[in-house]
């Protein structure tokens, strides 16, 4: 076997199982807060704006504004179904026993039209037992 296969065998190996990991052994808490993201995702698609409200925390800050800036633009956004919400792509790290970060991509369509693309980096704290969303970003 020659070297530069070796090379691309060890490679692939080692990829495997990085990904084999990732797939099979995250925390309950990684499951849980990749559960919340999706439940919000899935209330936006139904226009409930009071399901997505709901994993905000109350001491929810951002570049752009407080908990009450928070529920006026998820009210705003939602007067109205905005289509099908697909979850693209959702990223979550634990950093300790009550804090953690996640990042999430979107996009909505309606029928086989794309209507919108959306991503953003979360921050999140364990509140009474449960994951809320303390600080949002929007990706551009």
């Amino acid at each position: 076997m020659s070297f530069t296969a070796k090379v691309v065998g060890g490679v692939t190996v080692v990829m495997g199982a990085a990904l084999a990991f990732i797939l099979f052994f995250r925390t309950s808490d990684e499951a849980a807060i990749e559960a919340l993201l999706r439940a919000g995702a899935e209330a936006a698609q139904k226009a409930d704006a009071d399901g997505v409200i709901a994993i905000v925390s109350t001491s929810f800050k951002s570049a752009q504004g407080d908990h009450a800036w928070a529920v006026q633009r998820i009210r705003g956004a939602l007067t109205r179904s905005p289509g099908f919400i697909e979850v693209l792509g959702c990223a979550v790290q634990v950093i300790d026993e009550e804090t953690a970060q996640a990042s999430i991509r979107l996009r909505g369509y309606l029928g086989k039209n794309e209507l919108w693309r959306a991503g953003f980096d979360l921050r999140l704290r364990k509140e009474e037992g449960g994951w809320k969303v303390t600080s949002a970003e929007e990706l551009r």
